[in-house]
């Protein structure tokens, strides 16, 4: 069975609302230790339809490629996703794993 720290990205993610609009607008430089953000307007219209995940999870395909416990079942179906410790560094060793592995990943 895959790590649990890999179902961090499950990719149930496009379940939840993202149309409500931005949650911030950054419109000038923004200077910290690590570099100058620039920001770049870019106008998009998403293309992606919403979804739902089936309360049994039988409209997910992959779902057995993992071990979730009856709680976290709970929270992907409540939230889209859920977090749990791991032995992951940084995100993008999840990334990466998943990528070798070819599973899927939709943020």
């Amino acid at each position: 069975m895959w790590k649990r720290g890999a179902s961090l990205v499950l990719a149930l993610f496009a379940a939840l609302d993202v149309s409500a609009g931005m949650l911030a607008e950054i419109r000038h430089e923004v200077r910290t230790e690590f570099g100058v953000y620039r920001p770049y307007p870019v106008e998009v219209v998403p293309q992606v339809k919403p979804y739902v995940v089936e309360p049994d999870f039988s409209n997910v395909a992959n779902l057995g490629k993992f071990s979730f416990g009856e709680e976290e079942k709970a929270l992907l179906l409540k939230n889209g996703f859920f977090a749990s410790p791991s032995n992951y560094k940084q995100m993008y060793d999840i990334y990466k794993e998943l990528m070798e592995r070819q599973v899927p990943i939709f943020v």
